[in-house]
């Protein structure tokens, strides 16, 4: 599945406009027309639907060549990584987004070899505690230990400025 290609878009516009019953439509009812088409095309080539939203789930989307990993859902959130991904990126699991994607097939993505989950880490001489409750392949999920806040950083940043505890 990818983004229609450019080509495909105007066409798909073009004949949109060009379709003569619509020539008496409001301007409301010709931009939802055109609005519905679009997104009509995005869906097309989408076969099994939205994966469920749990952890471990492999998906991909028209907007991106990637495969996708849910690495942890927690409340109305859900922490979404890439094979190369250094942050991932935080998506609402009651988005529209899930729509426009399809569950993969793919391998899951290699471990993380330098931190794993449970791992407790400190920084800034303990200013900052937290518990690792998901990985990326490059990245990690903490849970500051005084806040209960979410935070995403890389195993570069990692190396540099954590320590591990106990």
């Amino acid at each position: 599945m990818a983004l229609p290609s450019r080509k495909a878009q105007i066409d798909a516009i073009a004949n949109l406009l060009d379709d003569p019953q619509h020539e008496e439509l409001d301007l409301g009812d010709f931009a939802k027309m055109i609005v519905d088409g679009y997104h009509d095309l995005l869906q097309k080539d989408i076969k099994t639907g939205t994966p469920p939203l749990h952890e471990g789930a492999m998906f991909k989307s028209p907007f991106t060549t990637k495969v996708h990993q849910i690495a942890w859902v927690g409340g109305e959130r859900a922490w979404i990584v890439t094979a190369d991904s250094r942050f991932g990126w935080f998506g609402p699991t009651d988005s529209p987004f899930w729509q426009y994607t399809e569950e993969t097939r793919s391998k899951p993505f290699a471990a993380n070899v330098d931190w794993a989950v449970g791992e407790d880490v400190s920084r800034q001489q303990r200013m900052y505690r937290g518990t690792i409750i998901a990985t990326g392949p490059k990245c990690v999920l903490m849970e500051n230990s005084y806040t209960g806040n979410i935070s995403v950083d890389s195993n570069d940043n990692m190396a540099k400025h954590y320590l591990r505890e106990g």
